[in-house]
């Protein structure tokens, strides 16, 4: 699941989204209940799904392994996130799941595929807007 610091980022392009008529959704690995914690304490605009199966990652290849969770390039993210004022709270849904940013159009059209390859790596929000259509 994102951290605040990852939520407050998309939110500043929340305005941008609509005006596209965008929608955004985030997808975790974690409960209902666990999502809704999440959505509540985070203070998202943005709709929270959930795929405890983790079918949607399988389908989008996105990475789950050990060393893709635990490396030196989580490293950074890890020292943003505290700097943001973000702390690790207990685990939820699967720790070793990658996510990323898929960007489908309403013609089925992939637009976006940015897969995580690793904990932390994320896309800029501009490069979310940037492969939106312009309308």
């Amino acid at each position: 699941m994102l951290c605040s610091d990852q939520i407050a980022q998309l939110s500043e392009i929340e305005s941008q989204l609509n005006d596209l008529n965008a929608e955004l959704f985030i997808i975790g690995s974690s409960t209902i209940e666990q999502a809704a914690a999440a959505r509540a304490s985070l203070n998202s605009p943005f709709v929270f799904l959930v795929d405890p199966d983790r079918k949607s990652f399988k389908a989008a290849k996105m990475r789950k392994d050990l060393g893709s969770t635990f490396n030196f390039r989580t490293v950074p993210a890890i020292v943003r996130a505290w700097r943001n004022g973000h702390r690790q709270s207990r685990l939820q849904g699967d720790p070793f799941q990658q996510g990323g940013a898929v960007i489908i159009l309403p013609n089925d059209t992939i637009a976006l595929e940015f897969i995580s390859q690793f904990g932390g790596d994320h896309p800029l929000p501009q490069q979310i807007i940037d492969h939106l259509p312009q309308q």
